[in-house]
Order: structure tokens, then C-alpha cells, then sequence
């Protein structure tokens, strides 16, 4: 049994009116888009036009923010971690990969996965890539359900088992696992975490994947770094292969291309995409049509104090974007609204190695080694400076509320700041824990975090 499956009701109200005798019965047939308007649509949507169709589930304003840990001990995979936004506090602890589904082994390693960028589908679910440093060490995929009627009930006995917060002490503690307390008392299940959906390889050994993003339509796509290869995977289980491109001068394209991050709007995904590693080489961005891998071009990324790229976001409704200089400092804008495409620097006292867009159309970028996150607008001038409290943040993210959270490498915590706010630190609250607050963790803490 599988809690995937789900049934799908919709609700209509109409007006019933009094008669002093049985009234006869009533029927409509709902079969166009105005009936169905009438109604209340409970997981069903009436897409394509005309139709009723069961899902997806639509992203409601859950209020969770997904953040890994790549180094959390020899004798984890990996972890994600899922935050409450509200409270900050820790709801469930995943290991980042599967290594096995239904005894079939999935080619990722039982150790040293390092998972890297996070990436939030249109139903809700998690996707992160695996990135497994090292000679013949296998990258892979992961899903992750973002609701719990998304997750399956493997051992068949009617129930999900999932990790959470039983105790309510704001941790969710790898070591109340079922080997080592009662069942009442489980708060992280490993391997046998039924919300943990697939995990699939990307590439051949060694390709690194590090760059994901999720287009209009809720595809996902993944750039590998020493395989220069983007793929793009249709979402929906079994999650299959669409189509791939490798990017190198033998295949044929002007340069080899090494995806570290990925953005998408509109009708196209943007790659930083270096010509050697971040801290060195030349830096670049690819933009690709989402329905054609082929249509692809690229601006190069020089002068100022700049040099690679690194994080980056696309602005909806322009054809621009905006990374971080990693090998040097600053920001770059990213134009293809002209011909040719340009890419412009602009001064952040900083390394940066994360970009975001908040709602009110404003930059935000991570200060790698400044250790402050700073709010820019669309002019590339600096609005804001925020301590975050901790040292080498890595990682942004928008919530539903229009909350900005930083994730902090050194401190292994997150913080949050106010959209708008300047004083008191833009309005920074937390530190949050990710980790297992002041208890050891097995094998050691944390050391390095992403979105």
C-alpha cells in the first residue's frame, strides 16, 4: 500500500430550497472549465482545458526551508535537513541519498556523497544532487517528498515511517534511530525513510554533479561539472531521462563547460558554467532554451575585480541574471537582451557564492568571505549590509513570507533576515541549528552546508 495514492473529491455547493412535498432529484454533469470553477478542486486540477485530471499537489505556502549538511560523519551519506520557517526549528532529518530501492542498488556510495544545491518542484517535492568528490565516486539525484501523502509505504505495513521531531525539542536526532531506542521514540530512520523517494545517477563516476534548477514546467535539470554535461529529467516516478548535451569543444562547442549553479525563468535555464575551477579560470554563463538543448548561447565574464562565477538567479519576465564573482570579489549582471550579451561587474567587498531574488525585486548575494549578506537593486548598488553572526555564508533562499535565510558554513546554522529591514542587522534572527545543537554528532559536525 502506498500513500501516493490518493482520492480526489470536489466539493460543490449549491442552493437547496424548501418544498412541502419530495422533490425530485437533480443532476449536472461537470465537463468544462466554468463547472469546474463552481466547485472547490481538492488534488485535481483541470489542466489540459476541459478535463479533470487527479494532481498534482499544489505548492501551498508549506513554510519549510531545505538545507544539507555534505560532511556530517563516516558513517552517514549525507544529510538534508528541513527547517520550519515560522519557528526555525528542525522537522525532519533525511540521509541525501538512497542506496538501495527494492534491492536493486542505486550506484551511490555509502559515504562521502557531499550533497550539494537544493532545488523545490512545482508539487513540492526536494531534489538535490549528490556531488561525490573523487576518482570513481558516483554522483546521483535525489527526491525528497514535500508532503507526506508523496511518500511510499515500502515494507507494505500501512503507515509511513519518516523522521521527525517526536520529543519536541526543536532536533530531530540522528540517534533515536530504530537500532538504538523504542519505536515511540524514533526521530530519524536512514535508509528506511519512506520519504525519501529515488535517487538515480548522474553521469559516469567523477562527473561531479553540481548545478540544479526546475524550469516553468517542472522539469528538472542538472549540470555536472567534470562531465560539462546538462541533463534534463522529467520529475514525475519513475523519473526518466529526457534529453542531455554535453558542452565541450569536442562535441562541437567554443569552450569545455563546468556547471557549478543553475537559475530558471521564463523559457530558459542559466548555468554558471567556469571554464576551470571556481577559485581560478575563466567565468561564464550559458543560457539554454528549455525545450531545446541546442539553442544555446553564452557571455564570458571578465574585468573588474572579478573573474569565475559562482551562485546565481534569473530575473523573471527579462532575458538577465545576476551571479557571484568567486575568484576575486563582486557581482556580475548577466544581459541577453542585447545583442551581443553582456556581462557587467559590480563592486561587493566580498567573494560571493550565493545569489537570491526577493519579492520586491531586490538582490541579494552571500559574502563568502566578508561573512555579511548584502541587499542590492537592479543598478548593482548596495542597499544593505547584514552580519549574519557566523563566518562563510554559502547559501540563499526566499521563503513564502518573503524572508531572506542564509546558510553559514562555519557555524552550521542558519539565519534569517527581513526583506526590507536595515537596522539591527537587516532584522536578522536565529541562529537556527541544522545540526544536533551543542550534542556531538556522530562522526563529527557538519562542515559545510548549501541550499
Amino acid at each position: 500500500m502506498s500513500i501516493r495514492s490518493w482520492v480526489a473529491r470536489l466539493v460543490v455547493f449549491g442552493l437547496l430550497g424548501l418544498a412541502t412535498a419530495p422533490a425530485a432529484a437533480q443532476t449536472k454533469t461537470y465537463t468544462v472549465d466554468a463547472d469546474f470553477d463552481t466547485g472547490v478542486l481538492d488534488n485535481v486540477v483541470h489542466t489540459p482545458s476541459n478535463r479533470l485530471l487527479l494532481g498534482p499537489t499544489a505548492v501551498s505556502k508549506t513554510r519549510l526551508v531545505w538545507v544539507d549538511n555534505t560532511s556530517p560523519g563516516s558513517g552517514s551519506p549525507g544529510w538534508i535537513v528541513r527547517i520550519d520557517t515560522d519557528t526555525g526549528y528542525q522537522t525532519a532529518r533525511f540521509d541525501s541519498v538512497l542506496l538501495n530501492i527494492n534491492g536493486q542498488p542505486t550506484g551511490a556510495p555509502a559515504t562521502g556523497n557531499y550533497p550539494g544545491r537544493v532545488a523545490v518542484d512545482t508539487n513540492g517535492d526536494v531534489w538535490i544532487v549528490n556531488r561525490a568528490y573523487g576518482a570513481g565516486s558516483q554522483g546521483t539525484l535525489s527526491k525528497f517528498s514535500g508532503n507526506l501523502a508523496h511518500c511510499i509505504d515500502r515494507n507494505n505495513n500501512g503507515k509511513i515511517e519518516t523522521s521527525s521531531d517526536v520529543n519536541g525539542d526543536h532536533i530531530v536526532d540522528p540517534y533515536k534511530n530504530p537500532n538504538l531506542v523504542p519505536a515511540n521514540q524514533v526521530e530519524y530512520y536512514g535508509q528506511d525513510d519512506e520519504c525519501i523517494l529515488t535517487t538515480i545517477k548522474i553521469g559516469s563516476p567523477g562527473h561531479v554533479p553540481r548545478a540544479i534548477a526546475v524550469d516553468k514546467r517542472g522539469k528538472i535539470w542538472v549540470g555536472t561539472w567534470s562531465g560539462r554535461t546538462v541533463y534534463r529529467f522529467n520529475p514525475n516516478e519513475p523519473v526518466a531521462l529526457e534529453d542531455s548535451r554535453t558542452f565541450s569543444v569536442n562535441n562541437p562547442f567554443p569552450f569545455d563547460a563546468r556547471f557549478y549553479s543553475a537559475a530558471t525563468a521564463d523559457d530558459y535555464i542559466y548555468f554558471a558554467a567556469n571554464y576551470n575551477w571556481a577559485a581560478s579560470g575563466i567565468g561564464r554563463v550559458i543560457r539554454i532554451n528549455i525545450e531545446n538543448l541546442n539553442q544555446a548561447d553564452y557571455v564570458t565574464c571578465s574585468g573588474g575585480g572579478g573573474g569565475s562565477v559562482y551562485g546565481i538567479v534569473a530575473v523573471p519576465g527579462t532575458h538577465q541574471a545576476w551571479a557571484g564573482a568567486y575568484n576575486g570579489t563582486g557581482v556580475w549582471k548577466i544581459n541577453f537582451d542585447v545583442n551581443p550579451p553582456t556581462c557587467t561587474w559590480y563592486n561587493v567587498p566580498s567573494q560571493v557564492t550565493a545569489m537570491t531574488l526577493d519579492f520586491n525585486g531586490k538582490i541579494w548575494a552571500s559574502g563568502y568571505s566578508s561573512h555579511k549578506v548584502y541587499r542590492l537593486n537592479q543598478n548593482g548598488t548596495i542597499e544593505a549590509e547584514c552580519q549574519t553572526g557566523g563566518i562563510r555564508p554559502h547559501g540563499l533562499s526566499v521563503d513564502f513570507d518573503g524572508y531572506i535565510w542564509s546558510v553559514q558554513d562555519g557555524a552550521w546554522n542558519l539565519v534569517r533576515f527581513h526583506p526590507t529591514q536595515t537596522s539591527n542587522n537587516c532584522g536578522r534572527t536565529g541562529p537556527y541549528d541544522i545540526a544536533r545543537s551543542n550534542l556531538p554528532v556522530p562522526g563529527g559536525q557538519p562542515t559545510y552546508s548549501y541550499f
